[in-house]
C-alpha cells in the first residue's frame, strides 16, 4: 500500500518545535487530508478541503499539487475536466474571499510554462498548471544559493516567488 507522508513532512518543516525546529516553530498546523493511499485525490475533494479550511478561518493554505491540463487537445480538454478546473477556481475564491492565502508549488518538472505547449510538447495551446488559478500565488523551488534549482517549473508570469525548497510549503493557522 502506497503511503505518501509528504504533508507530515512539510508541516514538519515549517512548524516543527522539537529536536528539530522548523522555519515557524510557534505556529499552528490544520492538517486537511485529500489524498488516498495511493497518492491521488478528486479536485471535488481539494476544493471542500479548501472551503473547509476557509470556513475554519486558517490564514494560509498551501498545497503542493501536481499534473497539467492540455486544454488545445479536444480530446482531453472534456466538459469534465473543464469543470474541474472551475470547481478549483471556485474553491480558490471562496478561501480568498474569506480572508485565505492561497499557496501552491509550480511544479517539479524543470519546464518553462510561459511558453504554453512546452509540457505537451508543441506550442500549439494553453498548458496549465492543475490544479491551478491565476489568483493563487504560485511558488518554484530554490536552492541554498537562492538559485531556481533545476527540477523547479519556470516562467514569466506563472510564477510569483522563489521560495527554498524547505521553504516552500506551509499549512498555517493563526487565527
Amino acid at each position: 500500500m502506497y503511503q505518501n507522508g509528504h504533508g507530515t513532512h512539510v508541516a514538519g518543516s515549517i512548524a516543527g518545535n522539537g529536536r528539530v525546529v522548523g522555519n515557524g516553530p510557534e505556529l499552528k498546523v490544520a492538517a486537511y487530508r485529500v489524498f488516498g493511499p495511493t497518492g491521488g485525490a478528486y479536485t471535488s475533494d481539494i476544493a471542500n478541503a479548501l472551503m473547509t479550511a476557509a470556513d475554519d478561518n486558517v490564514d494560509v493554505v498551501n498545497m503542493s499539487l501536481g499534473g497539467y491540463d492540455w486544454f488545445q487537445d479536444p480530446n482531453y480538454a472534456t466538459q469534465e475536466v473543464v469543470a474541474d478546473v472551475r470547481l478549483f477556481n471556485r474553491a480558490i475564491q471562496y478561501a480568498i474571499k474569506n480572508g485565505v492565502t492561497v499557496v501552491g508549488s509550480a511544479g517539479n518538472n524543470g519546464a518553462d510554462l510561459s511558453s504554453p505547449g512546452k509540457l505537451s510538447g508543441d506550442d500549439q495551446g494553453a498548458t496549465h498548471r492543475s490544479p491551478s488559478s491565476q489568483t493563487m500565488i504560485r511558488v518554484a523551488a530554490g536552492g541554498e544559493e537562492k538559485n531556481l534549482t533545476y527540477y523547479s517549473i519556470y516562467g514569466v508570469g506563472k510564477i510569483d516567488v522563489l521560495a527554498p525548497r524547505r521553504l516552500r510549503y506551509s499549512l498555517a493557522r493563526n487565527r
